[in-house]
């Protein structure tokens, strides 16, 4: 047995010697990456470019005094854009529609009616097929899809038909009271 242990341990001398140098190419490399900004200080000039036109832009153009994407800009520092627009929550709470449905015989229309996008509805739909169903209310947490702000909107809406479920586990399945 030890000796079955020492042959997948030993190594010959040219073997050891090309393991320390690929160990030590290796360290040289990853130091080297790290410290090559410090020594040569390195300048990006895209981003300085891309800042001064950027400024040279918003200067022109008047319509992006009162853009937020703009607006949220930091132009003389890093950029980060934020779109969080009361025009967006706006229009998105416009689409909001709220009926009576059951999750498991609507379709993308009526998902989109219920104030999800449409890839969201989409997406429900794909859940559907592939064999998901809704047996309680609380089973729509279930998609990654639902807010739980939007699941509290939904709940008192929502109407399932037990009766026209398919068996679980082969009984029939009855809503828990």
């Amino acid at each position: 047995m030890r000796n079955l242990f020492n042959q997948f341990l030993y190594y010959t001398k040219g073997e050891k010697a090309g393991i320390i140098i690929l160990l030590t190419l290796s360290i040289l490399i990853w130091v080297g990456s790290r410290a090559y900004p410090f020594i040569f200080h390195v300048v990006d000039t895209q981003k300085a470019e891309y800042e001064k036109e950027l400024a040279e832009f918003a200067a022109k153009n008047p319509a992006t005094k009162q853009n937020p994407v703009i607006d949220s800009m930091n132009v003389a520092g890093a950029t980060e854009t934020i779109i969080d627009t009361p025009k967006f929550k706006k229009q998105w709470k416009q689409k909001e529609e709220y009926f009576e449905f059951d999750p498991n015989k609507i379709g993308v229309p009526e998902w989109v009616r219920l104030g999800f996008s449409e890839k969201q509805a989409i997406t429900i739909e794909h859940y559907k097929e592939k064999g998901g169903r809704f047996y309680r209310t609380e089973d729509l947490k279930k998609l990654y899809v639902m807010t739980d702000e939007h699941y509290e909107k939904l709940k008192p809406y929502v109407n399932i038909d037990v009766n026209s479920l398919p068996s679980r586990n082969g009984k029939k399945y009855r809503q828990p009271y």
